[in-house]
């Protein structure tokens, strides 16, 4: 019986491989029918180009992942069918896709007869070897060809150092520092170093990796923050000082108190030291969170939304609302969550109208694309030229590359009435629709008031 068990996850297995084997193939195929209908057209097409970066967006569709992974396996397809044997043995379902990710990455800048003893061992070790433990081996195959592999690496390291963030489950989410192996060891362990200082404070019950992670956080919000300007005193006319009045209300939130070394934090985000750099210039965070109002006052436990993540846990998004600097106030149905009408605390239009495209948004309208709408151009699906007006039907929050995409005619949009924006990648034949998160809809207009009635218009709106 449990061979015959065996059997079967075996041939599962190769089935799988054998699945991905056709993926690639086909990706491949139709991104050479792509290039020869460009090239068709007198039109050059280079990595990194327009035309690659349109059809990302098509490939994500059909493949139902996001465009950067997308297009990170394109190039990945067609790096391991320039390696012949590799390429061979993972067609015949040898290895999977994983180890494919792994040959390519640890190539480097091999030529000639260097690449072509990487290409055979390569092979054989991803045939042998599990997915967890082929990187070292690589890794180690590429060093034993080029010797000065060590010495550039790590000069590529540093110059494709990067932080990248995405959402997890159940509220969660992660950050990756990928840089210098260097760098990542020495953060990694003056991390640990002050969460060991910090874990044997007396009533501390936090475990080591909280605390890491707490440090982290510290260091990253508030370490860089320029510290809140002390208030200027006022007199209260007998000879004493007060805070002014005023001070409340302004943008500058007041410095968090140090923590006291001898009690347990409360918050993460008490300070834990003072690690500002001062010869950088200071940074503030941006997120677009979208919180009920009864929610926001204590009087509703319904969850708030972090643009482009999970769900905002209540007492979170309160959290949150204590130390925000901008908010805009937006009535929305309370059947479908329409949007009917917004303001601005600023009360500039152009910038109440930019949030309300964000919030309605909250990632890029490149149905595919996951980066923040906040980080976005503003476009006009119509563009001014052409008749567009700027108006929330006509605007949609699109990336710079998209924005470019779009407009040099890769892509036609268009935006229906109740938000969702169609991303027709026409040459190709694909088609995608992104629903709005939130959907717009104008408030019916107030009866006009009577002549004798002295109230104003808009005291008579909802």
């Amino acid at each position: 019986m449990f061979e015959a068990l065996n059997g079967a996850v075996e041939g599962a297995r190769r089935a799988r491989c054998l699945g991905e084997v056709l993926q690639a193939q086909t990706m491949l195929a139709l991104w050479d029918a792509v290039v020869v209908d460009e090239t068709a057209r007198g039109l050059v097409v280079r990595e990194g180009g327009l035309a690659e970066r349109a059809f990302s967006g098509h490939l994500a569709g059909l493949l139902q992942v996001s465009r950067n992974r997308a297009i990170g396996m394109l190039h990945t397809a067609t790096a391991i069918r320039d390696l012949p044997v590799s390429w061979g043995v993972f067609g015949g379902g040898g290895f999977g896709w994983q180890a494919v990710e792994s040959i390519v990455r640890n190539r480097g800048t091999l030529t000639g007869d260097a690449l072509d003893q990487y290409d055979l061992g390569a092979a054989r070790l991803s045939a042998e070897t599990v997915p967890q433990c082929l990187d070292p081996a690589l890794s180690r195959l590429h060093d034993a060809l080029d010797h000065d592999a060590a010495t550039d690496a790590a000069a590529s390291a540093h110059r494709t150092r990067s932080a990248q963030a995405r959402p997890g489950a159940a509220g969660a989410g992660t950050l990756t520092l990928t840089g210098p192996e260097t760098d990542i060891a020495a953060m990694h362990d003056a991390a640990h170093r002050a969460a060991v200082a910090a874990h044997g404070v007396e009533g501390e019950t936090r475990t080591i990796r909280q605390l890491m992670y707490d440090c982290l956080v510290d260091v990253i919000l508030h370490g860089l923050a320029a510290p809140a300007p002390a208030p200027a005193p006022v007199s209260d006319g007998a000879g004493s000082t007060g805070r002014d009045a005023d001070a409340a209300t302004t943008d500058s939130a007041p410095a968090p108190a140090p923590a006291d070394p001898t009690s347990t934090p409360a918050d993460p985000f008490e300070r834990l030291g003072d690690p500002r750099v001062p010869q950088r210039k200071a940074i503030q965070a941006t997120i677009v969170v979208t919180v009920p109002a009864a929610t926001a006052v204590g009087a509703g436990q319904e969850t708030g939304k972090l643009a482009g993540w999970e769900s905002l846990a209540p007492a979170e998004a309160r959290r949150i609302i204590g130390a925000a600097r901008h908010w805009t106030r937006v009535e929305l149905d309370p059947v479908d969550d329409a949007i009917l009408a917004f303001d601005s605390h600023e009360g500039s239009i152009p910038a109440a109208l930019r949030r309300l495209i964000w919030a309605r948004s909250e990632t890029c309208d490149q149905p595919h694309c996951p980066a923040p709408a906040h980080h976005a151009d503003i476009d006009h699906v119509v563009r001014v030229e052409h008749g567009g007006r700027t108006t929330h039907v006509n605007l949609s929050a699109l990336c710079r590359s998209d924005h470019q995409t779009k407009d040099d005619g890769y892509v036609d949009v268009r935006r229906d009435p109740d938000g969702t924006l169609t991303w027709n990648t026409t040459r190709w034949g694909g088609r995608t629709t992104k629903k709005p998160a939130l959907r717009i809809r104008p408030a019916p207009a107030p009866a006009p008031a009577a002549e004798d009635d002295d109230s104003a218009p808009w005291a008579t709106a909802a």
